[in-house]
Parts: structure tokens; C-alpha cells; sequence
């Protein structure tokens, strides 16, 4: 039981930290474009992408992947 109430907190740590970090990209007027694309994507534009793209593409990097993986459980 402890176990699953660390990991819990864990996971609602680093998704409360990931909305943080949307919510200031979106402010940030280009990143708004890029919310919506998934990992792979953003791991192309992180590598290919001129700056500051390529800077928001890896900052949204975490918030795509729980995100899929958030879509995948329902």
C-alpha cells in the first residue's frame, strides 16, 4: 500500500510539474502548435528544428509521453 501511494505521488508530482511547464510554453506563443503532436514528433523537432522550437519540443517531450500513455489506458 505505501508503495502505491509513493508511486501515486510520484506520478501526481511530475504531472502537476508537466502542467506547469505547458502552461508556460503556451504563454510562449509558437509552442501552442506543438501541444497537440505526439513523441515522435517532438524528438524529431528537439534533434532538426531551429531555435526556439527545438527548445520547446523538448520541454514538451515529457508531457507527450504521459500523455499517450494516459490516451493508451482508456
Amino acid at each position: 500500500a505505501a508503495w502505491d501511494a509513493a508511486r501515486a505521488a510520484a506520478w501526481d508530482a511530475a504531472r502537476d510539474a508537466a502542467w506547469d511547464v505547458i502552461r508556460a510554453l503556451v504563454a510562449w506563443d509558437s509552442a501552442a502548435d506543438l501541444v497537440d503532436l505526439p513523441p515522435d514528433v517532438l524528438r524529431t523537432m528537439a534533434d532538426l528544428a531551429p531555435e526556439p522550437v527545438n527548445h520547446q519540443a523538448v520541454l514538451l517531450l515529457p508531457w507527450a509521453i504521459v500523455k499517450t500513455i494516459e490516451e493508451s489506458k482508456s
